[in-house]
């Protein structure tokens, strides 16, 4: 199927308007195009067709992951080089900056998360046939500002929540300590059947704790899905604000995160793969895969969300700011 005929996209759909509505060129809005430059999906449609020709992954709202995943291996085939490289300088700057004295750990936080929303706007790029090289991943530093708060506030946020989980660690180290602290005080450092009987409880009680922590950890997951999408949405409109970028992104994966934890968990294959090769694998291979199919589960499940909600174009992934 062509990728660029509206309607045959939209008629894979539920619930969609025409083909013809796909590719309107609206404007106003909802912050899709917030700090723009205003080009939208009909402009790089005009361009010569993709030499990959994609395919609707989302049939019928639900996604089709052997679709995606072929896609993403095409991809891969196709521009090996450059992908690899998107996804390999990020780490290997980062690296560099960290091993900075005394600041390297400050500098790290702040420049690594730009640096991969950098190499998503470039894979992203790929991925819609613009003639990208590796130079257009650092485009996105003319907003470094804007991207560095959006994430540093998502990843605060999602951090915050997952304290929720050292409550129960807490109490049950309070609760312990008191515990052995009375032990002593009756019965001195040699006791014995009291003894046994704490270690029983101490025993116990840890397992109990850490099955509370992690039950107290599950909204910090459910948010890291509900924001998922933030990095991308950046990469496509890095002036958006952080608030905007976790609104839009927790739409977008509204009845969709559990998808999206079964296509993230149907990679364990590979990962267990890239660990009997001591991580060569996942170096070479697992990773750039990955992230391209991420990019690629981003861009369909942006053309999903715009056709469902009627939204302007939120790609302004052209490479000027």
């Amino acid at each position: 199927m062509d990728f660029n005929n509206g309607g045959d996209w939209n008629n894979n759909q539920s619930n969609e308007n025409s083909g013809d509505s796909w590719n309107n060129n609206q404007s106003g809005g909802n912050g899709w195009n917030n700090g723009g430059n205003g080009n939208n999906w009909g402009g790089w449609q005009n361009q010569t067709p993709p030499p990959i020709q994609r395919q609707p992954v989302f049939i019928n709202g639900i996604l089709n992951r052997p679709i995606l995943k072929n896609e993403a291996k095409a991809f891969l085939r196709a521009r090996y080089g450059i992908l690899l490289a998107a996804t390999i300088i990020p780490g290997l700057i980062a690296f560099g900056i960290a091993c900075i004295p005394v600041i390297g750990a400050i500098l790290d936080m702040i420049f690594a998360p730009v640096l991969y929303v950098g190499a998503f706007y470039l894979i992203i790029g790929i991925i819609r046939n613009k003639n990208y090289d590796l130079g257009n991943m650092f485009d996105i530093f003319g907003s470094f500002g804007n991207v560095f708060g959006a994430t540093f506030t998502t990843n605060l946020f999602i951090y915050l929540w997952g304290l929720i989980a050292v409550i129960p660690v807490g109490i049950y180290i309070g609760v312990t300590g008191l515990s052995s602290e009375i032990l002593k005080y009756t019965f001195g450092y040699n006791y014995g059947f009291p003894r046994m009987l704490y270690n029983i409880a101490f025993t116990g009680g840890m397992i109990i704790m850490l099955l509370i922590a992690i039950i107290c950890y599950i909204p910090a997951i459910y948010k890291s899905f509900c924001w998922a999408m933030v990095p991308y949405i950046l990469a496509d409109n890095p002036q958006m604000t952080g608030t905007q970028a976790r609104r839009i992104s927790n739409d977008m994966m509204r009845g969709h995160k559990w998808e999206y934890f079964v296509f993230l968990l149907s990679y364990i294959g590979w990962f267990l793969l890239s660990a009997c090769t001591f991580g060569i694998l996942g170096f070479l291979y697992v990773n750039p895969y990955l992230v391209t199919a991420n990019c690629d589960y981003y861009d369909n499940l942006r053309m999903l969300y715009e056709a469902q909600h009627q939204a302007p174009d939120c790609t302004n992934n052209t490479g000027a700011f």
